[in-house]
C-alpha cells in the first residue's frame, strides 16, 4: 500500500465530533443520554464494519481467493479500526471510575455523596487569566494560519480580526441569558476545556478541506471565504464571549468584580501576545504552538478544578506534542495544500510563513501561501535581469531585491563589468532556509545581507548603477511599500547618476481592464514623478523601467553590443517592434489616469483587492454596502451609553488597524509584530479599567473619554508622520507603542464608567457593553479596511473616526430609549 493509513485525520475528526456533541450537552441543546446514544451507535457501526471487513480478509487469505477489492478492503479495515480505537477510548473514559474500582477493595460503609465544590475567587483568578491568554494566542495563530492557507494579505487579516470581534461580541451577548448563568461554574469548566482543544482541530481541518471544497487553482471568492471564516471561528469566538459573561457572573459577589475580570483577562491577553511574539513564532510551527497552548491550559484547569480528565487529556497532548517534534507531521499536513508537490520545509518567521516544495526537480518558494518564485525559470530570470542590465554599457554596482535564490544572481554575474552584487530579500529568513536546497553562488562579488529590503536601502551608504526589484505585484502592504512615492525618494538617493531601476507587474494581457489600468497607472505615474524617463517592456510580466537617463526598448539591438549569452533574451526570440508596439498600447491605456501611490494611501493594494473581488459577480455591492448598513443599525437600536461604547469600539479598532498597517509599511514584519501590538493594546485596556476602579464615576467621565478618543484621532496623523520620518530607531518604536497604548487605555476606562452608569446591574451591563465594544470594533475593522483607508487615506480616515466620536458625545447627552 502506497497510501498512508489515516491515523491522524481519523483521530482529529473523531475528537472534533465528540467535542461538538459534548458542547451541545453542556449548552443543554441535547441531553446526556442522547449524547451517549449517538456514540453507542457510532461504536456499533465502526465495530460491525471493522469486523465484517476483517472476516472477508481472513476468508480471502485462507482460501486464496482472487478478489480485486482486497487492497481497498484492507485500507478500510485499518482505518475503521483506528476509528473504533478512538471511540472505544471515549467509552472507557466514561466508565473509568468503574474500571478503577475493580482493583480497589470494596467498602460497604455508608458514604455521603460529594457535592460539586464551588470555585473560590482564588481559583477563579487563574481561569480569568487563562481565558485571556488562550483567546489572544489562538487569535494570532489563527490569523497567521488562515492567511497562509488562503494566500491572504493585510486586508484579509483585517477581515479576520473583524470577524473574531463580531463573533466574540455575539457570544458575550448570548452569555447574558439567565439559563446559562444557572449552571455557570460547570459550563465555565467545560467551555475552557473545549477552548483548549478546538483550535487544533480547526487548524487541521482547514488544511485538509481547503482543496476539497475549492478545486486546485480555483480562487476562493470573498463570499465563500467569509462564510468559511464564520464557520471556522464561530466555535472558538462564541465560547470566548460566553466565557467572559460566565466569569463576570461568578465574580459578581466581589465588589466591582467585572472590573477585575476585565483587567485580569486583559493581562492574560497581554502575556499571550508577548508569548506568541517572542516564543511561539520564533521556535514553533502553528500546530506545535497550539498543542503546547492546550497543554498549558489543561495544567491551569487541573490546578483550579482537580479533575482527572484534564490530567489525562494533558498527558495525551504531551505525547502528541512530542510526536510533532520528532516527526515531520507538519509537512505531511501542509502537503494537503500543495498537491503533487513534496513539502520540504514549512517554517514560521518574523515576516510570515515560508514553505518550500519540490516538483519534478524544481524548487518552489511560497510566502504566506503565495508563490514567490521558482528555480530554473529561465525566461523570468533573464527578463528581470537583462531588460535592465542591457541598458547600461558597463554596470558595476547592482542591487537586487528578492529572487536571487531563483537564479538571477547567476544572470547578473554574466557581465564582466560587475564589481558588486548587493542582495536583500523581502523576508530575510528566506535565504537561510532556501540555502539548504538551492545555495547562492560562491562569488566574492555577491554580498547578501539578511535584513528587510526597504530598511537596507535606507541605511546603505552606496550608489547603485542598476536596481532590480524581482518582487510580486503590490497586492499587499508588505510588497506595496517598495512601490510608493516615499520609498522611491529614498531609493533615488542611493542611485548613481545614470542608474536604472526595474519592477515587474503581473501582465495586463490583450485586454486592460479599468481596474488593471488603475494599478499600472498608479505605479507608472509614481515612477514618473521621481524619474525623467519611464518605459514599459512587456514580457512574461509588464516590466517598468525608470531612469533619469535614456531607456531603450530595442532589447535585441542592445543585446548585440554586450557579448553575453542568453537562452531567451536575444534577437532570435525577441522582436523589438512587437515589444515597442505593445508597450505603447499599455502606456496609452494608462496615460490619462493620474494616481500617486503613497505609504498613507496604498492605491494599488485597494485596486488589487478590487480586481480580485470583481472576478466574482455580485460580490462588489455586497462587500461594500453591508459594512455601512451594519454600522448604522446598532446606532438606531442602542441606548446612549451602549451607543457611546459601540462608537468607542469602532474608533479604537480603526486606529488599531491603522497602526498595524503603518507598522507593516515601515517595518515589513507585522505578521510577527501583531502579537506585540495587540499585547500593548490589551495592556492599555487593563490599565484603563483599573484606573476606572480607583475613581468615583460620574457621567462626565464617560463623555470626557469619548472626547479624548476624538481628539486623539485628530492628532494621530501628525504622530504617524513624525515617527515615520525618523524610523528604525528605538525611540520610534517606543512612540509607536505609546500610540497603541493611549486609545486602548481610554476605552478600558470608558468601559468601566459605562458599566457603572447603566441601571440594570453590573453583570448584565458588563456583558452588554463588552458586546457593544466588540461588535463596534468588528465593524470598525471592516469599514476601515474595505472603504475608509483605500478611499480616504490615513488622514481622511482619522477625520471620520473623530467625527463619529463627537456624534457619540451628542447621542450620550441626548439619551433616549431603545431596545438594547
Amino acid at each position: 500500500m502506497n497510501a498512508p493509513y489515516l491515523l491522524l485525520p481519523v483521530a482529529i475528526i473523531s475528537l472534533f465530533l465528540y467535542l461538538i456533541t459534548y458542547l451541545l450537552v453542556r449548552l443543554r441543546v441535547i441531553q446526556q443520554s442522547v449524547h451517549r446514544k449517538i456514540w453507542n451507535e457510532i461504536l456499533l457501526f465502526v465495530f460491525l464494519t471493522t469486523a465484517i471487513l476483517g472476516l472477508l480478509l481472513a476468508i480471502q487469505i485462507n482460501y486464496k481467493l482472487e478478489w480485486s477489492f482486497v487492497k481497498t478492503a484492507l485500507k478500510w479495515h485499518v482505518d475503521f479500526g483506528i476509528g473504533l480505537s478512538f471511540v472505544a477510548i471515549f467509552h472507557i473514559l466514561w466508565h473509568l471510575s468503574y474500571y478503577l474500582r475493580i482493583f480497589k477493595p470494596s467498602n460497604n460503609s455508608d458514604q455521603t455523596p460529594n457535592t460539586e465544590r464551588q470555585l473560590s475567587y482564588q481559583k477563579l483568578k487563574p481561569l480569568i487569566f487563562l481565558s485571556g491568554f488562550i483567546s489572544m494566542v489562538v487569535q494570532i495563530l489563527m490569523i497567521r494560519e488562515i492567511t497562509t492557507v488562503f494566500e491572504g494579505n493585510e486586508l484579509m487579516m483585517g477581515w479576520m480580526l473583524g470577524t473574531w470581534m463580531l463573533l466574540t461580541g455575539i457570544g458575550a451577548f448570548m452569555g447574558r441569558q439567565k439559563r446559562i448563568h444557572q449552571n455557570a461554574e460547570k459550563l465555565l469548566k467545560s467551555s475552557l476545556f473545549l477552548l483548549s482543544l478546538l483550535p487544533i482541530i480547526i487548524v487541521f481541518l482547514i488544511n485538509i478541506i481547503k482543496n476539497q471544497l475549492f478545486p486546485i487553482g480555483m480562487m476562493v471568492s470573498p463570499t465563500h471565504f467569509l462564510i468559511l471564516l464564520f464557520v471556522a471561528l464561530s466555535p472558538i469566538c462564541l465560547l470566548t464571549g460566553i466565557i467572559y459573561s460566565l466569569l463576570v457572573e461568578l465574580y459578581r459577589k466581589s465588589e466591582n468584580g467585572f472590573i477585575k475580570v476585565y483587567a485580569f483577562e486583559s493581562i492574560g491577553s497581554l502575556i499571550g501576545g508577548l508569548v506568541v511574539s517572542f516564543l511561539f513564532i520564533q521556535w514553533l510551527t502553528v500546530l506545535q504552538s497550539l498543542f503546547l497552548l492546550s497543554l498549558i491550559s489543561l495544567i491551569f484547569l487541573f490546578y483550579a478544578v482537580r479533575d482527572k480528565i484534564y490530567l489525562i487529556t494533558g498527558f495525551l497532548m504531551l505525547i502528541l506534542l512530542i510526536l510533532f517534534f520528532i516527526y515531520p507531521i507538519d509537512n505531511s499536513i501542509k502537503s494537503f495544500l500543495y498537491t503533487n508537490q513534496k513539502v520540504l520545509e514549512s517554517k514560521e518567521t518574523f515576516y510570515g510563513n515560508i514553505t518550500i516544495t519540490e516538483s519534478a526537480g524544481q524548487y518552489n518558494f511560497f510566502g504566506n501561501g503565495s508563490l514567490l518564485f521558482t528555480t530554473d525559470n529561465i525566461i523570468l530570470n533573464e527578463e528581470n535581469v537583462h531588460f535592465a542590465m542591457l541598458q547600461r554599457s558597463k554596470p558595476e554596482k547592482i542591487l537586487i531585491v528578492s529572487g536571487g535564490i531563483s537564479g538571477m544572481v547567476d544572470e547578473i554575474l554574466k557581465y564582466p563589468s560587475v564589481t558588486s552584487v548587493d542582495y536583500v530579500e523581502i523576508n530575510p529568513s528566506l535565504v537561510d532556509i532556501a540555502n539548504k536546497y538551492r545555495p547562492l553562488p560562491l562569488n566574492s562579488k555577491l554580498h547578501y545581507t539578511p535584513i528587510d529590503g526597504r530598511r537596507y536601502i535606507q541605511q546603505v551608504d552606496k550608489k547603485f548603477d542598476v536596481a532590480i526589484f524581482a518582487i510580486p505585484s503590490p497586492s499587499s502592504l508588505q510588497i506595496n511599500r517598495f512601490y510608493t512615492d516615499e520609498f522611491l525618494k529614498i531609493l533615488k538617493g542611493k542611485l548613481a547618476q545614470n542608474a536604472i531601476i526595474i519592477f515587474g507587474l503581473a501582465p495586463a494581457g490583450n485586454y486592460i481592464s479599468p481596474i488593471k489600468a488603475s494599478i499600472e497607472a498608479s505605479i507608472y505615474q509614481t515612477l514618473r514623478k521621481n524619474f525623467k524617463n519611464v518605459e514599459i517592456i512587456p514580457g512574461e510580466k509588464d516590466y517598468l523601467l525608470a531612469s533619469d537617463s535614456s531607456i531603450s526598448v530595442n532589447i535585441s539591438q542592445s543585446y548585440a553590443n554586450k557579448g553575453v549569452e542568453n537562452k531567451y533574451v536575444n534577437p532570435y526570440y525577441l522582436d523589438d517592434f512587437s515589444i515597442q508596439q505593445r508597450g505603447e498600447q499599455i502606456k496609452n491605456s494608462i496615460e490619462g489616469i493620474n494616481l500617486i501611490n503613497t505609504d498613507s494611501k496604498p492605491i494599488p493594494v485597494f485596486y488589487e483587492t478590487l480586481q480580485f473581488i470583481s472576478q466574482f459577480r455580485g460580490s462588489n455591492c455586497v462587500l461594500f454596502t453591508i459594512p455601512i448598513i451594519l454600522l448604522i443599525l446598532p446606532l438606531l437600536l442602542m441606548r446612549s451609553i451602549p451607543k457611546g461604547m459601540y462608537i468607542a469600539g469602532f474608533s479604537t479598532s480603526s486606529i488599531e488597524i491603522l497602526l498595524i498597517f503603518s507598522f507593516q509599511i515601515i517595518y515589513g514584519y507585522v505578521y510577527s509584530a501583531i502579537g506585540l501590538i495587540i499585547a500593548v493594546f490589551m495592556g492599555g485596556l487593563a490599565v484603563g479599567s483599573l484606573l476606572g476602579y480607583k475613581i468615583r464615576i460620574v457621567r462626565k467621565h464617560f463623555i470626557a473619554s469619548q472626547a479624548a478618543l476624538g481628539i486623539y484621532a485628530l492628532i494621530f496623523p501628525l504622530l504617524w508622520y513624525f515617527q515615520r520620518d525618523i524610523a528604525y530607531n528605538i525611540p520610534v518604536l517606543i512612540v509607536f507603542f505609546i500610540m497603541t497604548f493611549i486609545p486602548s487605555a481610554i476605552v478600558g476606562f470608558q468601559y468601566v464608567t459605562g458599566t457603572l452608569l447603566l441601571p440594570e446591574g453590573t453583570v448584565k451591563a458588563a456583558s452588554t457593553l463588552y458586546s457593544a465594544d466588540l461588535i463596534g470594533s468588528a465593524l470598525g475593522v471592516a469599514a476601515t479596511t474595505v472603504i475608509l483607508l483605500p478611499l480616504l487615506g490615513l488622514t481622511g480616515c482619522c477625520f471620520i473616526i473623530a467625527g463619529f466620536n463627537f456624534i457619540g458625545i451628542g447621542l450620550t447627552l441626548l439619551g433616549g430609549k431603545s431596545i438594547i
